[in-house]
């Protein structure tokens, strides 16, 4: 009788183990690079009786290495690796891998992941592009190129599913298995003969001793610890435990449906921008929490045997970043000569009423009661101001705005538009109005003249439209939906669970 309690104990065990293990994998279906994990059980003992009677353990987590599927984006620096292999990446704990490619270039110019840790080069140092490169490119074998010349090759690792163990944040790090930790440390023994050096004697603090239970002072058993100061002293007993949380997959469903929330925000945020000129679309990019090591891999499971792999029970999901696509949106002919679009980087410099300076891809300009040119909330585009009596506005592909007047055979120049560029145009700051402001992340703008330096051309009488792209919004709805509602029935299966604990008897 007393074993089926223990053996149905045992399974329940197990079970919510794997539910645990299949929420943080529903929590993370939109973490780019995330691979899920695959748990597996096996009995711990078996019974010599008149019937077999076997225990099931806790069970062992391996990461699904099977591809995922790729999505196509419109930034050149989105990567994919198709097959075994990881990049690498410096952060301030050391050297990490990661399969995440949505790739970025920081104010220093060098290419780091959406959490600004820094790609490893294939000799550890990290890949930097120059300020004046127009195109950067990623070829087939991580080969980075800026306009056409090789300025250095991502580091591209691979691994046995062993040796690597999850930290959260799309990276896991390399693991050394027991055995290869007890060999290092055997050879790092002190000579024969030579005292080893006693470390200082740590003071424990006697507040934060558990006490369980008050004992009879004579029992010369029990270890003697007092109370904290002012108390009176007694004899306890002190035990060391381990708190274990109870259904980790609640926690980690709910985490799971903020992310799916916030991602249905970002989608309705797009799909509402479709008709304005020069919206960039948004994109939510998520991350895997921390594990939590039930048992790591490579410990031993008996004397001459180690773990091939290890039990981590991820605790869900995070939002990373809400990244800006910047790729072009597509160019429309209106007539209008004041109208104008970008081709390629940068962004129109405005003056804001303080004084201070914003940035805008909406080329839609106008001119105000005093002939100033101005974007449609009335914003100066430099200094530029266009007579009354001009007949024709010309706006050539360098920026130069000249105009013709009565009686004049030859064009006048009035004034130039220039660009900005940033070392990361992702980092900007959205302000609404198509507005954005500088932060440190996106580095100071440089400003110049169109097509040089790296910064795109003018085109006259065009508009760049918004480059959110209907279709594939609809779809990111439809599975931010369903990945929504499957989270939300392993919050009820968790209950359900839950339930049937609480009605044990």
């Amino acid at each position: 009788m007393s074993d089926g309690i223990y053996i149905a104990t045992a399974g329940a065990v197990a079970q919510s183990n794997a539910l645990d293990t299949t929420a943080n994998n529903i929590a993370n279906a939109s973490t780019v690079g995330f691979h899920g994990d695959r748990i597996a059980f096996r009995e711990a003992l078996g019974t010599a009786k008149s019937l077999d009677v076997t225990l099931v353990d806790g069970g062992t987590s391996r990461v699904d290495q099977q591809q995922g599927a790729m999505t196509q984006t419109d930034n050149p620096l989105d990567l994919a690796l198709e097959g075994d292999g990881y990049f690498g990446v410096d952060t301030a704990q050391g050297p990490r891998y990661t399969r995440a490619g949505n790739l970025q270039i920081d104010d220093a110019r060098h290419l780091v992941n959406n959490e600004g840790a820094t790609m490893r080069g294939e000799a550890g140092q990290p890949i930097t592009v120059p300020p004046d490169a127009k195109v950067v490119g990623v070829g087939a074998d991580g080969t980075v190129t800026a306009d056409g010349n090789p300025v250095g090759k991502l580091e591209l690792v691979r691994f046995a599913p062993s040796q690597l163990r999850r930290e959260g944040r799309h990276a896991v790090r390399r693991h050394r298995p027991a055995a290869a930790r007890r060999s290092a440390e055997g050879s790092q023994r002190r000579p024969r003969g030579q005292q080893r050096q006693r470390r200082p004697r740590r003071r424990r603090s006697r507040q934060g001793v558990p006490h369980l239970r008050v004992a009879d002072a004579r029992d010369p058993g029990l270890p003697r610890c007092r109370e904290p100061r002012g108390a009176r002293p007694r004899w306890t007993q002190v035990r060391k435990h381990r708190r274990q949380t109870m259904f980790r997959s609640l926690a980690t469903a709910a985490s799971g449906m903020e992310a799916q929330q916030t991602k249905l925000d970002v989608t309705a945020n797009n799909i509402a921008n479709v008709s304005t000129n020069g919206f960039k679309k948004g994109r939510a990019e998520f991350a895997d929490l921390m594990y939590q090591s039930v048992r790591p891999a490579g410990s031993a499971t008996s004397a001459s045997t180690v773990a091939p792999s290890g039990t981590e029970i991820g605790l869900g999901t995070r939002l990373v970043a809400t990244s800006r696509d910047t790729g072009q949106g597509e160019l429309h002919q209106t007539g209008n000569p004041l109208d104008v679009a970008i081709q390629g980087k940068g962004y129109l410099q405005v003056t804001l009423p303080n004084g201070t300076h914003a940035y805008t891809r909406n080329g839609a300009l106008q001119l105000d009661n005093s002939g100033k040119l101005v974007t449609a909330e009335g914003y100066p585009v430099g200094e530029i101001t266009i007579p009354p009596d001009s007949t024709n506005v010309t706006i050539s592909a360098t920026g130069q705005v000249t105009v013709t007047q009565p009686n004049q055979t030859q064009a006048t120049e009035v004034g130039s538009i220039q660009i900005a560029t940033f070392a990361n145009p992702e980092g900007l700051a959205a302000q609404g109005g198509t507005l954005f402001t500088e932060t440190t992340a996106s580095g100071t703008a440089v400003v110049g003249a169109p097509g040089e330096g790296g910064a795109g051309s003018l085109s006259q009488g065009m508009l760049e439209v918004s480059n959110v792209n209907v279709v594939q919004e609809m779809i990111d709805l439809i599975s931010g939906q369903r990945a929504y509602e499957v989270n939300s029935r392993v919050i009820k299966a968790a209950d359900e669970m839950l339930g049937e604990t609480a009605q044990l008897r």
